[in-house]
C-alpha cells in the first residue's frame, strides 16, 4: 500500500496492513498519551539517493503513557545501504548529530515502545537502530536481529554483496536497542531486552549513551558469517558509551559464538555491571578472556538513597556510581569513592557523608539543602549550596565553565582550574586547613551582599596563608566584594599572581567590608594586571600592616579609595591591638596611580602609621585624611614617592561599575521522598459499645485537621475517660495532635505510643462548660449531678 505518516493522538491505532517503502519514512507516530501497535509487515529500503536530512523513526511513541506495539506476529525490517554523516542536532534521536540513521522503534518525551513477544525487527546496514528510546522506555520481549554489514541489493532488493562500515565513532554503530542520547542532557531512558537479540557479523547486542541504561535480561548472541574476520569493537554484546550503563542482569546471557565478538565495551565516563553468564562458543567463559573486552566494574551502583527518618552505611573499596536522578531525605555514609552522574540532591534535614572522593562527571549535577561531607569533591557542572546546606570537604575542584551557588555554610577550599569559572557566594564561607586559601586558581569571584568569607586556621610558613588566592598568570579576572571579608591569624584577605598588562579591576563595593588582623603580608596583596576600587570599608590592624597594596610593575595601576580605610580601628586604640608602621595604601610602581577622591575617608588610628606609602608615580588626595593616633602617624609614610596631588584640582580616577554575578537558571524538581507522609482527610475512628474502635493501618501518614474520633462507646459506659487503644497503626505517623471529637461533649487526645502507634484518650468534659445559653444551663448542671435526663425535662 502506498506509505503516509500515521497518527494517534488520545487514541488507539491499529496496523494490520504491510508496508514497503523505498526511501525512509516515519510510518507511525502516537502521541500525547495515545496507544497504536502494528500487526502487519512494515519493510523499508533506506537509500543511497537519499539526500539531505533524512533520518527517520519508523514507529514512534512520544510523550508521557504513549505507548507503541509490535504486536505477536508482526514484523519491521529495515535496510540501509548509506552512513552516518554529520549534519545538525535533533533532540529526540539518541544519534543527536547525525542524518542517514534509522530507527525501528523509538521512544521520546517519555514515551514506551515494546516489541512483543512473537513479534520481531530486522536490522540490516549502518545507522540501523532497534528498539531504542531517548527520553521514555524501550523493551523488548520478542526477537531482534541485526547485520551491521551495508548491502547491496539487486533489481528485486535480493542482497547480492556486504561491506563493513567502521564507524567514525563507536556510538554510531549499529545496535539492535539503544537507550540514552550522544549528548548530555537530552538522554532520560531505560532499555530492557527480556527476549533474543541476535547481532550478525558486526554491531551491538545493546548500547547505553548518555543519561540511558540497558538492561539485559533475556539472551544476546554474537555470530559471524562463515569466512568473516572482524576487529576490536566491531562486534559487541553490551557497549556502554558517553557516560551510559549497561547491566547484563541476573538472567541475562551473552553467547559469543565469533571469534571477534566480544562481551563488552565501554569509555572512561560509562560503566558495565555484569550479574549474568557469558558464554563463548557454548560453555561458560573465564572474566579473565580477551572476549571480555571492557572489563565490568567493581563499584557499587547507587540505585537510591535513603527517605525521610531512614538510614543506610555502606562501604565499597572499589567505590560507588550513580546514574540518573537520586534524592536523599534520610541519613547515608558511603565509604568509598563515589563517581556521580544524574542530579544528586541532599534534601533539607538529610545528611549524606562521602568517605572518599567525590566525583560529579559531565553528566552530574549536585543541590545540597541538607549537611553533606566529602573528603574531596570534584565537579565538571555547576554546585548548589542553598541556604539551609552545610557543605564540608577538604578541597573542591571545579572544572570547566562552571559556578559554585553558595547561599548556606561551605567549610573547605576550593580549586579553580579556568578563568570561565565562578563562584557566586550569599552565604558563609570558611577555610579551616592552616595554610590553605579559601579559594584558589583561575576564576571570578562574587562575595555578595551579607555573605561572609573567613579564615580559622593560621598562616604557615610556604602557605599560600590568604583567602582568596588568584594565581592566573596569562590575563586578569575581575573580583567583587559586596559582603564581609574577614582575615585573621596571619592571613590577608585578596592575593593575586602577576597577570595582564592591561589592569584588571578588583572592586570592595559601597558594602563591602573588609577586616584584617595582624596580616603577615598586606590584607589586599596584589601583583601585576590588577587595579583596585574601594567604595566600602576597610580595616587593618597589626604591625606593619597594609590595607591595600599595588603591583610591583612599570605598567598602570590605579589604587583608588572612595570609601572609607582605618588603619587600625578606634577599639583597638583603646585596647592597645592595632600596632605600629602600619600603611593605608601602598604603590609598588612607577605608573601606579593612588587616589583618595573626594568621597573618600582615611582614618589613622594606629601609631606611627599613615595612609599613604610606597612608589607611585602619583598621589591624588581629594578626600579627607584623619589623624586620630596618639603619636606619630601622618599622611605619608617615610620613603613615599610620587608626585602629591592635594586638593589641587586633580581630577579623581572614577571607579567603574562592579560586574555582576552570573543568575543560575532552573533547577530540575528531585525525585520524591519515599517516605513523605501521605495526608488523610474527612476520616472519623467509628468506636462501640464494647469499647473496641475501628482502626486504620499505614506507614508514613499524616494526620489532617479533620479527623476526628465519635462518642459511640458512651452507650457501654459511664467512664469519663476512655482510652481508644491503636486506631492508628503502622510506622513515621504524624499529627496525633491533630484528631479532634466528634461531639462538643467529649474532648479527644492523640499521643503515639512505644510502638509508633496513634492511641486516643477521651476526657468528658461538663455539661455545665458546654452549655452557651443560659435557658439550658439548669438542666446542664442536673446532667453533672447525675439527674436523668427525663427527670430534668419534666421538671
Amino acid at each position: 500500500m502506498p506509505c503516509c505518516q500515521l497518527m494517534a493522538r488520545a487514541r488507539r491505532l491499529k496496523i494490520r496492513a504491510d508496508i514497503t517503502t523505498h526511501g525512509t519514512v516515519n510510518v507511525l507516530l502516537a502521541d500525547k498519551g495515545a496507544e497504536a501497535s502494528n500487526s502487519g509487515n512494515i519493510l523499508i529500503y533506506g537509500s543511497s539517493g537519499d539526500t539531505g536530512d533524512d533520518r527517520s523513526a519508523i514507529t514512534r511513541a512520544n510523550g508521557e503513557d504513549t505507548v507503541v506495539h509490535n504486536k505477536a506476529g508482526a514484523d519491521i525490517t529495515l535496510f540501509s545501504n548509506q552512513t552516518p554523516e554529520f549534519i545538525n542536532g535533533i533532540n529526540i534521536y539518541p544519534e543527536r548529530w547525525y542524518t542517514h540513521t534509522l530507527y525501528a522503534m523509538l521512544a521520546t518525551q517519555g514515551g514506551s515502545v515494546v516489541n512483543d513477544k512473537g513479534a520481531t525487527v530486522h536490522l540490516q546496514g549502518a545507522g540501523a537502530y532497534g528498539v531504542s528510546a531517548s527520553v521514555g522506555t524501550a523493551l523488548n520481549e520478542g526477537d531482534i536481529y541485526l547485520d551491521g554489514f551495508i548491502p547491496t541489493l539487486d533489481d528485486e532488493n535480493n542482497i547480492i554483496s556486504t561491506d563493513y562500515w567502521q564507524p567514525t565513532y563507536l556510538y554510531l554503530t549499529s545496535s539492535a536497542m539503544v537507550a540514552g542520547s550522544s549528548d548530555i542532557g537530552y538522554g532520560d531512558a531505560t532499555a530492557i531486552n527480556t527476549g533474543t537479540i541476535t547481532v550478525n557479523n558486526a554491531g551491538f547486542g545493546m548500547m547505553a549513551l548518555s543519561g540511558g541504561t540497558a538492561v539485559n535480561q533475556g539472551t544476546i548472541t554474537l555470530t559471524a558469517d562463515e569466512g568473516v574476520t572482524g576487529e576490536e569493537n566491531q562486534l559487541v554484546g553490551m557497549a556502554a558509551l558517553n557516560g551510559g550503563t549497561v547491566v547484563n542482569d541476573t538472567t541475562g546471557t551473552i553467547n559469543i559464538d565469533a571469534d571477534y565478538g566480544q562481551a563488552f565495551l565501554s569509555d572512561s565516563n560509562s560503566y558495565i555491571i555484569n550479574n549474568g553468564a557469558i558464554n563463548l562458543n557454548g560453555s561458560p567463559m573465564d572474566e579473565n578472556d580477551p572476549h571480555m573486552g571492557s572489563m565490568p566494574t567493581d563499584k557499587i551502583w547507587i540505585r537510591s538513597l535513603p527517605g525521610s527518618g531512614d538510614s543506610d552505611s555502606q562501604t565499597s573499596e572499589a567505590g560507588f556510581f550513580t546514574t540518573g536522578a537520586l534524592a536523599n531525605y534520610g541519613n547515608e555514609t558511603l565509604n568509598g569513592d563515589l563517581d556521580v552522574s544524574g542530579w544528586l540532591y541532599n534534601e533539607a534535614g538529610a545528611t549524606l557523608t562521602v568517605n572518599g572522593d567525590m566525583a560529579i562527571n559531565n553528566a552530574g549535577n549536585m543541590e545540597n539543602h541538607g549537611t553533606m561531607h566529602a573528603d574531596t569533591i570534584t565537579t565538571y557542572h555547576s554546585l548548589f549550596n542553598r541556604a539551609d546546606g552545610s557543605l564540608t570537604t577538604d578541597l573542591l575542584t571545579l572544572n570547566g565553565d562552571i559556578t559554585l551557588f553558595n547561599e548556606g555554610s561551605f567549610t573547605g577550599s576550593i580549586a579553580g582550574t579556568s578563568y570561565t569559572q565562578e563562584v557566586v557566594n550569599t552565604g558563609n564561607m570558611t577555610v579551616a586547613e592552616d595554610g590553605k586559601s579559601l579559594i584558589n586558581g583561575s576564576f571570578a569571584f562574587y562575595n555578595q551582599e551579607g555573605a561572609t568569607l573567613t579564615n580559622s586556621g593560621s598562616a604557615v610558613e610556604g602557605g599560600e596563608n590568604t583567602i582568596i588566592n588568584m594565581t592566573r598568570t596569562s590575563s586578569s579576572i575581575a573580583q567583587v566584594n559586596s559582603g564581609t571579608i574577614t582575615a585573621t591569624n596571619g592571613y590577608s584577605a585578596i592575593t593575586t599572581a602577576n597577570a595582564s598588562n592591561s589592569p584588571m579591576w578588583i572592586w570592595n563595593t559601597e558594602t563591602g567590608v573588609i577586616n584584617g588582623i595582624n596580616p603577615d603580608a598586606p590584607l589586599i596583596n596584589l601583583s601585576r594586571g590588577y587595579s583596585f576600587g574601594n567604595e566600602g570599608t576597610i580595616n587593618v590592624q597589626g604591625d606593619n600592616a597594609v590595607a591595600i597594596s599595588g603591583g610591583t610593575s612599570s605598567y598602570i595601576i590605579d589604587l583608588v579609595n572612595s570609601g572609607t580605610i582605618n588603619v587600625g580601628t578606634e577599639q583597638g586604640q583603646i585596647d592597645g591591638t592595632n600596632g605600629t608602621g602600619l600603611i593605608g595604601i601602598k604603590g609598588n610602581g612607577n605608573a601606579t596611580t593612588i587616589n583618595n577622591t573626594a568621597d573618600g575617608v582615611i582614618n589613622v588610628y594606629a601609631n606611627d602609621s599613615y595612609a599613604f606609602g610606597g612608589q607611585s608615580k602619583t598621589i591624588i588626595n581629594n578626600g579627607e585624611v584623619n589623624l586620630l593616633c596618639d603619636t606619630g602617624c601622618g599622611i605619608y609614610a617615610p620613603g613615599t614617592t610620587g608626585t602629591q596631588d592635594d586638593h589641587n584640582g586633580t581630577a579623581d580616577i572614577v571607579i567603574p561599575d562592579a560586574i555582576v554575578a552570573p543568575t543560575q537558571g532552573d533547577i530540575p524538581a528531585p525525585p520524591a521522598d519515599p517516605n513523605a507522609p501521605q495526608m488523610l482527610s474527612n476520616y472519623i475512628v467509628g468506636t462501640n459499645a464494647d469499647g473496641s474502635s475501628g482502626t486504620l493501618k499505614a506507614n508514613n501518614l499524616m494526620i489532617g485537621d479533620d479527623v476526628k474520633v465519635n462518642t459511640g462507646f458512651t452507650a457501654g459506659t459511664a467512664e469519663t475517660t476512655v482510652v481508644v487503644d491503636n486506631a492508628f497503626t503502622g510506622s513515621n505517623i504524624q499529627g496525633a495532635d491533630n484528631i479532634t471529637s466528634t461531639s462538643v461533649v467529649w474532648n479527644a487526645q492523640g499521643s503515639t505510643d512505644g510502638d509508633g502507634n496513634v492511641d486516643i484518650t477521651m476526657t468528658k468534659n461538663a455539661y455545665a462548660d458546654v452549655a452557651t445559653e443560659s435557658s439550658v444551663s439548669d438542666v446542664a448542671q442536673a446532667l453533672d449531678a447525675g439527674i436523668p435526663t427525663m427527670s430534668c425535662t419534666t421538671a
